[in-house]
């Protein structure tokens, strides 16, 4: 049996970079040999992130998305937020690339985020689901079909023997009768956890990763983040409090729905892209009673 390729490569070979990078570089105005490629990562779903070194010893961050129109996406949600120093820039965009820059940081994917930190991260939060849309973005409500796909991947995780089947219709259940009528859109991150932040001393919590954002229901986004990010009870409360003291509107009544539905997400995609990480959130999904609150940490 082969052993499995690191996570990060520091060779890249000369044709791919030629390849992919000089049209990029030249929309940002630089040089293809002014750049020099550190590193490389590869992640689920085949999607690679690489790590430059600029004309001026500046790191930058190269970002593939799976399509032109992905990347284009990207761009144009991230345009919204401005020049907000808590999110990482686009510097230029080609094709299914984009360039960005590089936040140095400490990492909050540690298990012990303290309660500034936390604090600090859920008015970021809450400054996303603030930004204005412009006129003429879709405004209809998304909870039928978000609930329709997440009965479809409590089926799948079913079938898969991922998740029993008597807890798979219990959830069905679940959710269909804690189903919102009425629910707050906006710009969402879909992905706001540790691993995507770093605190920076010039800047504050920053967000690196944002290839995911996109329109959405602002409670599934607060959801997700539930979801993935395995805070303490204290630094949850302080996050929270960060959260509604920055003007978030996640609907506190409807929340145990969207974070049902965000560890439904969570672990039908675990499963399917990275079954040895699966088993917090399938642990989660299997732990959910009618009068949770919260996932467990």
């Amino acid at each position: 049996m082969k052993a499995s390729p690191p996570c990060w490569r520091g060779i890249v070979p000369e044709s791919r970079v030629a390849l992919d990078l000089q049209p990029l570089l030249a929309r940002a105005g630089l040089l293809q040999g002014s750049c020099h490629v550190l590193d490389s990562q590869i992640r689920p779903g085949g999607k690679t992130i690489l790590r430059l070194r600029g004309p001026n010893h500046e790191p930058l961050k190269v970002r593939s998305f799976p399509t032109p129109d992905a990347a284009a996406a990207m761009v144009r949600l991230r345009g919204l937020i401005g020049e907000h120093p808590g999110f990482s820039q686009v510097l230029a965009w080609s094709d299914t690339l984009v360039l960005e820059e590089w936040v140095e940081g400490a990492s909050l994917a540690t298990p012990e985020v303290s309660t500034s930190h936390a604090m600090a991260s859920g008015a970021l939060l809450a400054e996303l689901h603030q930004i204005p849309l412009p006129p003429g973005n879709p405004q209809e409500d998304p909870v039928h079909v978000l609930l329709e796909q997440s009965c479809a991947r409590l089926q799948a995780l079913s079938d898969t023997h991922a998740l029993p089947a008597c807890e798979a219709t219990r959830l069905v259940e679940e959710l269909r009768a804690r189903s919102p009528r009425q629910v707050h859109q906006g710009l969402i991150h879909f992905d706001f956890c540790g691993e995507n932040l770093v605190w920076s001393e010039q800047r504050g919590v920053v967000s690196i990763d944002n290839e995911r954002l996109r329109l959405g229901p602002l409670a599934y986004d607060l959801g997700r983040t539930m979801a993935l990010w395995p805070l303490t009870a204290e630094a949850l409360a302080a996050f929270l409090s960060g959260y509604r003291a920055a003007g978030g509107q996640a609907e506190d009544t409807d929340r145990p729905f969207w974070w049902l539905m965000a560890l439904v997400t969570s672990a039908w995609f675990r499963v399917r892209q990275e079954p040895a990480r699966a088993d917090r959130a399938l642990l989660n999904l299997r732990g959910w009673g009618p009068h949770a609150k919260e996932p467990s940490p």
